[in-house]
């Protein structure tokens, strides 16, 4: 199952006809020429010369009657071509057609469907048909366990690819489910790469479900083993430093990730892999940025541009990235003469590469928009960021939780304006969005409550307010847990209310409690 191109032991002759000539007999001789030919362009990566010659196998094998065996593997090959040239319409009804010809020949449950199944599967899931890849793997799934046993260790393609297909989807207990399998048969096969895989995936789900210090134990056997069996300075090395500095970062402990990022540059450097270079460089640049270390952060975000200037002909996105990447140090730094004219090369750059709708476009200029905020331009920071607006409306909906963020940034613009009246409605329609967002809005949820609050405080109406801090609050204590220092700072919030309202004995507990959290960081 590692090729998906059908192989077969035949010998193309040195001195050929032209390849689409008709040939005088004929038969499987000729159609065997056709596909040793077809998978020579293959090979070469030739995949439109590739196609034109399995068709001309499939004319052959057609007209001369052959048998389903011969049909079967040419249908194959001429849809991985297809596949090959983005050509996934065609692609999938042709490998249809292969897995029709197959079953007629072996039944539902040969196992001679498995490969068939196995590249329709891995097709749908490049087309992000999630059921019927997941339809097909298990289909796959269960003709090979019946055929080998369920302990058998080829299974752990299919094993992974379900994994997969059910982290993409969300769906962790299958991904565990699939994965654990996956993590019983690996050691069956003494093979330490793919033990390494199976560990790492397993970190991966666990990560999703935020069980960080499960994660972390994983990932650390993985470099362990990585060193083992790779050596300390290779780059499959760095890759898993990357991994785990990558969850350190998103526990937001960037003193953590920064030590395993230095030491994966050193590595990718010694082995001179410049791309692998530029990941590295782009995420330490990050890390120390959110650590406030701008200096060294604009050190590394200038030798990742200088990197990605050398090849933005065949990487203009990564391009785009080293832009932004540098540009955000600079503003962290103040140095908006710099920063802006970056980011708005940027925004040239993504409307080039996708147009001026695009939700890549909207991106760039949200990134310009925070410059002009720190320039105090709040004029120009709201006009592009009701750009903004109206394009990712267009591209995610009234309703998307993106569009709630913009639109309670939009109302703090309103407000730093003094344009309160126009704040209002934005404030509320931020609400309205979080509150239609399920869990994974409840933080903007709680953001937005909050800056509601504080805008009818602001103005005096504080029966209006009260009962939004006390929302915010609660929802802070439930997300991140009491002593968490965006609680502190919901309490000293609704502190300030409580003494405008003559609460002075509730907003002194308030700020103690507030100031007891303080003091623990």
């Amino acid at each position: 199952m590692k090729s998906r191109l059908i192989y077969l032991s035949l010998v193309s002759l040195c001195a050929a006809a032209p390849l689409l000539a008709n040939p005088a007999f004929a038969g499987a001789k000729e159609w065997g020429d056709f596909i040793a030919d077809g998978e020579k362009f293959y090979r070469a990566k030739s995949f439109s010369d590739a196609e034109t010659i399995f068709r001309a196998a499939l004319k052959e094998c057609e007209s001369s009657g052959l048998d389903d065996a011969k049909l079967g593997i040419t249908l194959n090959n001429l849809a991985l071509s297809l596949e090959s040239q983005n050509k996934d319409e065609e692609a999938e009804a042709v490998y249809k057609r292969a897995l029709a010809v197959k079953e007629k020949s072996v039944g539902a449950e040969g196992y001679a469907l498995v490969p068939s199944l196995n590249n329709l599967a891995k097709l749908y899931f490049k087309e992000k048909k999630y059921d019927e890849a997941r339809l097909a793997y298990e289909r796959a799934l269960t003709i090979a366990e019946k055929e080998k046993g369920k302990e058998d260790s080829i299974l752990i393609p299919l094993l992974n690819s379900l994994g997969r297909i059910a982290k993409v989807v969300g769906n962790t207990v299958d991904a565990t489910k699939y994965l654990d399998r996956v993590a019983l048969l690996v050691p069956k096969t003494g093979n330490s790469d793919a033990e390494t895989v199976s560990l790492n995936n397993q970190a991966v789900v666990l990560r999703n479900e935020k069980k960080y210090a499960e994660a972390e134990v994983l990932y650390k056997k993985v470099i362990e083993l990585r060193e083992k069996d790779k050596g300390e300075d290779s780059p499959d090395v760095a890759a898993a430093l990357n991994n785990l500095a990558g969850m350190y970062r998103e526990q937001e402990k960037p003193e953590l990730a920064q030590p395993l990022l230095e030491r994966a540059l050193k590595i990718l450097e010694k082995a001179n892999n410049e791309d692998a270079i530029a990941i590295c460089l782009s995420n330490l640049a990050t890390c120390l940025r959110e650590q406030g270390d701008f200096s060294q952060s604009e050190t590394i975000a200038r030798r990742l541009l200088a990197i990605r200037e050398r090849h933005e002909a065949d990487k203009p996105r990564a391009l785009l990235e080293a832009q932004t990447n540098l540009a955000l140090v600079l503003d962290a730094e103040d140095k908006y003469d710099e920063a802006k004219p970056l980011l708005q090369k940027a925004v040239a750059l993504a409307e080039k590469l996708e147009g001026d709708q695009s939700l890549l476009f909207a991106t760039a200029l949200n990134n310009l928009k925070e410059v002009y905020l720190h320039m105090e331009d709040y004029q120009g920071a709201e006009d592009i960021l009701k750009r903004v607006i109206t394009i990712r409306k267009s591209k995610l909906g009234d309703t998307s939780p993106e569009i709630g963020k913009d639109m309670n940034d939009l109302a703090l613009i309103y407000k730093q304006q003094g344009k309160p009246t126009d704040a209002e409605p934005s404030f509320k329609e931020a609400v309205a969005i979080d509150e239609k967002g399920g869990g994974a809005s409840l933080p903007e949820l709680a953001t937005s409550l909050n800056n509601l609050a504080r805008l009818y405080r602001d103005e005096g109406k504080y029966a209006e307010a009260e009962p939004l801090y006390k929302r915010s609050l609660e929802l802070r204590e439930q997300l991140y847990g009491k002593d968490n220092p965006k609680v502190a700072a919901s309490l000293r919030n609704y502190a300030a209310l409580l003494r405008d309202m003559g609460r002075d004995p509730e907003a002194s507990a308030m700020d103690k409690r507030a100031r007891d959290i303080e003091n623990k960081e």
